[in-house]
Order: C-alpha cells, then sequence, then structure tokens
C-alpha cells in the first residue's frame, strides 16, 4: 500500500514540475534585458550580437525556444552558463551541496529544539513557562532572518571577534574552518525557523493532550513524562514534520539572503547572481530544481507519516 502510494504521489508530481517549468520559461523570458548584450558587451556590434543570439537559442521563435527547453528538462541537459561558460547541471549540482551544508543542521538545530519546547510548553499550558515559550516564539517569527544575520556578525564577529564574518570553506579542505564559517549562517538560518515549529508542536499537543486516549493514560497512572513521550510526542510531531519539511525544502532551495550576506557561495547566491546577469540557462535549470528539491522533500515527509501515526497506515 505504502509503495502504491509512492508512485501515485510521484504520478502527481510530474505535472507540477512540468506547470514549474513552464512557469520558468516564461517569467524569464519577460525579464528586461538583452543576455546576448551582456556576453557581447558591445551593443554597436551587431554581428557579434547576433552570433551570441544564435548560440543562445535566443533567434529562435519562443514555442521552439520553449520544446527545446522542456526536452533539455527531460534529458537533464540544462546547457552552459551564459556567464561563466560551465554546464549548468554540474553548476547547480556544486552550488547545492554548498547549501545543503547549511539547510540540514538548520532544520536539525530547529527541530531540536522547537519540538521539546513546544511539548514542554503544551505540558505547562498557560503557566509561565508556557508564556514564556510563546513569547520568545512570536520575537523569533517576528525577526527577519537578515536582521538576525547581521546581529550575528555584529556580536560574535565584530565585537567577541569568536568567529569569521563572511566567506565560505569546504569541510574537505578544513573542518575546523568550515565549522566556525557555518556557525552563524546556520544560526541565522535556524532561529527564525524555530519559532514556527515550536507553535507548530504546541498548538498539536494541545489538541492531543486533550484526547480520550491520553486521559486514559493518565487514569492508568502513567507518569506525565511517559504519557508524553509515549502518547502525545508521536502524534503531535507529524503535522510538525510537514511543516518542517516545507521549510526544509525552501531552505535547500537556498537561502539567498543569508548566502548573500555571508558571501556563500550557495544556489540561492546563484540564482541572485544570475538574474543580474541575465543568465537564461542558469536562472531555468536552479529555479526548476528548487521546484524539484521542494516537491521531493514535500513527498518523503508525506511517506514518513505512516511510520508516525497508525491510523495513517491503516488508512
Amino acid at each position: 500500500m505504502l509503495a502504491q502510494y509512492a508512485l501515485r504521489r510521484i504520478l502527481l508530481a510530474i505535472p507540477t514540475v512540468w506547470l514549474a517549468a513552464t512557469l520558468v520559461f516564461i517569467i524569464v523570458r519577460l525579464l528586461p534585458g538583452d543576455p546576448a548584450l551582456l556576453m557581447v558587451g558591445d551593443a554597436q556590434d551587431a554581428q557579434a550580437l547576433e552570433l551570441a543570439r544564435r548560440d543562445m537559442g535566443l533567434d529562435q521563435s519562443l514555442p521552439t525556444q520553449y520544446v527545446l527547453w522542456l526536452s533539455s528538462m527531460a534529458s537533464f541537459e540544462l546547457g552552459e552558463s551564459i556567464a561563466m561558460g560551465l554546464p549548468v547541471r554540474e553548476l547547480i549540482w556544486a552550488r547545492f551541496l554548498v547549501t545543503a551544508q547549511l539547510a540540514i543542521p538548520s532544520i536539525l538545530l530547529a527541530l531540536l529544539i522547537a519540538v521539546p519546547l513546544g511539548l514542554f510548553a503544551a505540558a505547562q499550558h498557560n503557566k509561565a513557562v508556557d508564556r514564556a515559550a510563546m513569547l520568545s516564539s512570536v520575537v523569533l517569527l517576528s525577526v527577519p532572518s537578515f536582521w538576525v544575520a547581521l546581529l550575528l556578525i555584529m556580536l560574535f564577529g565584530v565585537k567577541l571577534n569568536w568567529l569569521p564574518t563572511v566567506g565560505y570553506v569546504s569541510p574537505a579542505v578544513n573542518l575546523t574552518l568550515a565549522i566556525q564559517f557555518a556557525l552563524m549562517p546556520v544560526l541565522a538560518l535556524s532561529l527564525t525557523v524555530i519559532g514556527q515549529l515550536t507553535r507548530m508542536t504546541r498548538s498539536t499537543a494541545l489538541d492531543v493532550l486533550a484526547t480520550d486516549y491520553v486521559l486514559f493514560a493518565r487514569a492508568k497512572g502513567l507518569s506525565e513524562t511517559t504519557t508524553l513521550l509515549r502518547h502525545v510526542l508521536p502524534n503531535a510531531v507529524a503535522p510538525t514534520l510537514t511543516v518542517a519539511g516545507m521549510i526544509f525544502g525552501s531552505l535547500l532551495g537556498g537561502a539567498a539572503v543569508i548566502e548573500t550576506i555571508f558571501t556563500i557561495p550557495g544556489i540561492g547566491r546563484l540564482l541572485v547572481d544570475s538574474i543580474y546577469a541575465r543568465d537564461y540557462p542558469v536562472i531555468q535549470g536552479a529555479v526548476l530544481f528548487v521546484g524539484f528539491l521542494y516537491i521531493l522533500v514535500n513527498m518523503l515527509v508525506d511517506l514518513v507519516y505512516p511510520l508516525l501515526d497508525p491510523r495513517i497506515r491503516l488508512q
């Protein structure tokens, strides 16, 4: 049954990816500017401009360009970058690996803090701990991630001089230095996520605490800790994982603001730079890749649901 559900989700994802690819193609063509002119750099050289447009396929009609784009997407041949002259597929993959080094620790740190905090706040409903947790969540939700990043740079980078402010070092080159460079970006990303996940966990935990089976567990004499961990947590964490999956998908798609502030060569920074350069192949490939990741992550979260909630498995 689980395999059939996974196959059905994959089949449903195909038209979604096609729609995303079509929207990307249309939006990129609506961007102002001529990528051939940006590459040639001389508006008076008509011959060079015509040759550049021919090399990039811009001399073809829009329907022809669309068909070529779909065929290249289906074969995973996304062309070459206009600005950098590198294969788009290799460029996107290299930048994605950099972004993943930030996104994975950020979402794990957020879950490790938000789930216990939200569960504990629900258990202490309307008490001082609950109010403090909710106030902290509201503050974290209200603060933009770029402002958090700037505060972290001022505190840990400028005043205390504990951490490097900007840049990136690969873990394969120097693991210790890579961790130092990644600490502030990871904190900036995770802090803004913690508030949202804490509120979600608390809300679902409160609903579970009011159910009959939790009341029955308490009536049997189970301790509050056992009741929370055995009966409340598995049922309360499933909706939180759905929200976390959506956030994780967006983080994998590139936290462009954070990557720009810390000058990290991730996929978000690649997309921003490609938009400025009117690099059509990279913009199309990166946005399509981000959309595919988002769909994939949410599909995997849905497949994990039956492992957490037996009622879904029975359905």
